[in-house]
């Protein structure tokens, strides 16, 4: 006897499109919409203005306190805790002026 119960199933807030996983398959909807509140309405502040994003204050830092390591971890491919180096130039140039 089969089922017609979806388990672990996602209604879609988009196009109402049952489905499992990070995105809906049908419109490519996020499963995980968040509640739009003060942090959400900084945070996109932050990335549509700004343009920062948390590996920006860490390759400053890194910059700063390890110079020599921030740069070698990049170049050797460590990426995702760093802010791209032609973003970093123009954000530091944008703020000075």
């Amino acid at each position: 006897m089969h089922s017609s119960k979806v388990t672990g199933a996602i209604k879609c807030k988009n196009c109402y499109n049952r489905f499992e996983g990070n995105f809906c398959n049908n419109c490519g909807q996020d499963a995980d919409t968040k509640r739009i509140n003060i942090h959400y309405f900084l945070d996109a502040l932050q990335h549509k203005y700004l343009k920062l994003n948390k590996g920006f204050f860490f390759t400053v830092y890194g910059l700063f306190v390890r110079p020599g390591n921030t740069i070698k971890d990049y170049l050797d491919g460590k990426r995702v805790e760093y802010f791209k180096p032609f973003d970093l130039i123009y954000c530091l140039v944008v703020c000075m002026l």
